[in-house]
């Protein structure tokens, strides 16, 4: 593993034809090939967003990144330091990643959002990540990026049920977290389908979750919560998320807690749709 320092400046611009403040993003220390990836999860998230619009990529700054590359292998980066880069970028906040190795493998990703001209911290979190996979780093990069927006943008959809227009079927949803997701099974032409059926199931607009979702959920989901996700179940519910070529991960409430397994594909399971909330 080898010691580096990358840079993501994003510049945005607010819907009212007013400029959104500049965020630079720096990840610094431990980190592998799967930066990259962080980053484009970073990157897609603000998009998908709507409260960031990525315009440019900047170079800026680069020069003070790598001069403060030695002192970065010995502790953090300081206050001054921060506050130098985000000047250098031209933004209003910065937001540093520290990457450092911890225990068992895993890796601690200390998270801190200053504000450039006044020196404050913002807001801070340390995740903890394996980056063993792709699903791991996306959804650690979604946590990241949730610490960065505050407070999540207000959902699209506040009624209570959906109508699929392509039978008139009726289906109770719920916001949970950054998501709303289906209180009932899918019952498009069938009541359960095979793996690869489930990823064309849903309505147009609505995806079979992957297992980074279902990890929001899981976190996110108060008692009555799963009590009313569960409650009409009639099966295990397919995540899009495979487990080699020929099984994939389920999900299931056992013992008031959401829980994984795997399955084979060709398996009949059923299906939970979900769509941002935002």
């Amino acid at each position: 593993m080898r010691t580096i320092i990358v840079l993501l400046s994003i510049f945005c611009a607010l819907t009212f034809a007013q400029e959104r403040p500049r965020i630079a993003i720096y990840i610094a220390g431990a980190v592998t090939e799967d930066s990259d990836l962080l980053f484009m999860v970073i990157n897609d998230a603000f998009v998908k967003n709507k409260k960031y619009d990525v315009v440019e990529v900047s170079e800026a700054g680069l020069a003070v990144v790598a001069g403060e590359q030695g002192r970065q292998r010995s502790g953090s980066v300081s206050l001054d330091d921060i506050a130098k880069m985000g000047k250098d970028a031209k933004a209003e906040f910065v937001c540093v990643i520290e990457i450092k190795k911890g225990k068992g493998g895993s890796s601690l990703l200390n998270t801190r959002i200053i504000e450039v001209e006044n020196k404050v911290h913002k807001g801070s979190e340390i995740f903890t990540s394996t980056f063993k996979d792709n699903d791991e780093i996306i959804r650690v990069g979604q946590q990241i990026v949730a610490l960065m927006l505050g407070i999540p943008a207000s959902p699209k959809k506040s009624a209570d049920a959906f109508v699929d227009q392509r039978d008139q079927r009726k289906y109770k949803i719920k916001r949970i977290g950054d998501y709303v997701w289906f209180l009932q099974d899918l019952s498009y032409k069938k009541d359960k389908y095979t793996w690869v059926e489930a990823h064309t199931a849903c309505p147009n607009g609505w995806r079979l979750p992957n297992n980074s979702e279902w990890n929001f959920l899981k976190a996110d989901a108060k008692p009555d919560d799963l009590k009313d996700f569960s409650k009409a179940s009639t099966g295990y519910w397919w995540s899009a998320t495979e487990y080699g070529s020929n099984y994939a991960y389920y999900w299931l409430v056992n013992s008031g807690e959401l829980k994984d397994n795997v399955g084979g594909k060709t398996s009949a399971d059923v299906v939970r749709c979900v769509q941002d909330a935002y």
